[in-house]
């Protein structure tokens, strides 16, 4: 299988720590790209999973990356509901999201979408 990682690697450490883990994981085979995901849509392909296309911004400008996907994840960071309503998850899954928190079900799944973790 084959891992895109889209954001920035380590924020909160040295240049040099990110630069170390990206080179660790390139060499794992995991494709990582720094950017900003200003947007998510998620088209279905049946069984065979989703159609990703992610908007994605960078100091050169946004554009759009397409790929299919068996599986998506998105990691919100600390703001999960902020994240929800970027991404746009709440049109894709009909995702519920306050000021503060996600509404998930006893096992964590985003109400109405069980393929969704909050």
């Amino acid at each position: 299988s084959k891992v895109t990682l889209v954001g920035k690697l380590l924020p909160r450490e040295s240049a040099a720590a990110a630069a170390a883990l990206r080179a660790a994981l390139s060499d794992d085979g995991v494709r990582s790209i720094e950017a900003r995901v200003m947007g998510i849509v998620l088209s279905s392909r049946g069984a065979d999973g989703v159609i990703a296309t992610l908007t994605l911004s960078d100091s050169k400008g946004t554009t759009q990356l397409s790929a299919p996907a068996d599986e998506v994840l998105v990691a919100m960071g600390r703001s999960a509901a902020s994240a929800v309503r970027a991404l746009q998850l709440h049109k894709a899954t009909g995702a519920k999201a306050s000021a503060d928190t996600v509404d998930v079900d006893n096992h964590l799944s985003v109400r109405g979408a069980p393929h969704v973790f909050g």
